[in-house]
């Protein structure tokens, strides 16, 4: 009777591990559809929505982009070697996801930013659930194909499964500690971006409790003059002058004359005398769109300059700092 159970406890056995390895030979599509989604998604943002790549999203695509042609001709030439070939690309591009993770999240001060020329990079294009933004999204799919691959198991003849199985016990062993850990990041990441995106929330919520009834009449009621009799505060200038270099100068330039092919001056132009202060605060919130009739450039300009969290005041003290540089 022993003998039978144990009989049937090995057959059992040997199933669920039969039936765990089928899945995993099915794990390498899963990585060439994940490289083959973000590259369209990537492809879509960029060349439909308008939304300009910065450094990091350049460096990500140059990883991302060959491993939809690496892993599907590894899938037709069947080659049990394909995650040599693919895991120093993902593995890399899963550290620069990580460091460009950091930086939105505000982890990683702005000065060892390394989109020095073009849009920052912590700009926020877009963000679902209230914290997902590109970054963390191509984190997301470099995690992905990296565990995918390192867990993928190729079908093979009878003698290459046998000695496989001789150093089975150290794989899987090196598997799960590497799959718990890169797991363990990510849940990481999710717990920062999410800390993140509250501790701002209050941060607005206390920002707009302490802003004083005049210092806002000042921003919203006085018509543009000159530098020289501006009537905005000094403090309000400098404030605006912050807001603006860290970011608007990437497309606008540095003194607001336009860069080109990206953004357009903004200095004593008639778009910027013809409107109130109040037009322009509400302009600069909602951005526009490359299918916006009236865009000139056919770029993409991101709400808040990118920065949602930006509050009215300091949209109006950038207000300020660009009326102060009219002649």
């Amino acid at each position: 009777m022993t003998e039978q159970i144990n009989e049937i406890s090995d057959y059992l056995r040997y199933a669920t591990l039969s039936r765990v390895d089928r899945l995993r030979e099915y794990l390498i599509y899963v990585a060439w559809s994940q490289a083959l989604i973000a590259t369209l998604g990537s492809l879509f943002l960029s060349e439909v929505m308008g939304f300009i790549p910065c450094n990091l999203c350049w460096y990500q695509r140059i990883l991302m982009y060959p491993l939809v042609v690496i892993i599907g001709i590894g899938i037709l030439l069947r080659d049990r070697r394909v995650q040599y070939y693919v895991l120093p690309l993902s593995l890399f591009g899963l550290g620069i996801g990580l460091y460009h993770s950091l930086l939105y999240y505000g982890l990683i001060p702005e000065t060892l930013q390394p989109c020095t020329a073009g849009v920052p990079c912590s700009t926020r294009w877009i963000e679902w659930f209230g914290f997902v933004g590109i970054p963390f999204a191509a984190f997301t799919a470099f995690t992905v194909i990296t565990l995918a691959v390192i867990w993928h198991k190729p079908s093979d003849d009878e003698e290459m499964n046998q000695t496989e199985t001789s150093s089975q016990v150290s794989n899987q062993r090196w598997l799960k500690w590497a799959s718990a850990a890169l797991i363990a990041v990510y849940v990481g990441i999710v717990v920062v971006g999410l800390a993140s995106r509250i501790s701002e929330n209050a941060r607005l919520t206390e920002t707009s409790s302490e802003t004083t009834a005049d210092e806002f009449t000042i921003a919203t009621t006085v018509a543009p003059v000159a530098l020289s009799t501006t009537p905005y505060p000094e403090n309000f200038i400098l404030t605006g002058q912050r807001v603006y270099l860290s970011q608007c100068s990437a497309c606008h330039g540095q003194n607001a004359q336009g860069v080109t092919n990206l953004g357009l001056p903004l200095v004593n132009t008639e778009f910027m005398q013809e409107r109130s202060d109040n037009d322009l605060l509400e302009f600069i919130r909602a951005g526009r769109h490359p299918s916006d009739p009236q865009s000139q450039t056919g770029m993409m300009m991101p709400g808040s300059g990118g920065n949602p969290a930006l509050t009215d005041t300091e949209v109006l003290a950038v207000i300020a700092y660009l009326r102060s540089l009219t002649p």
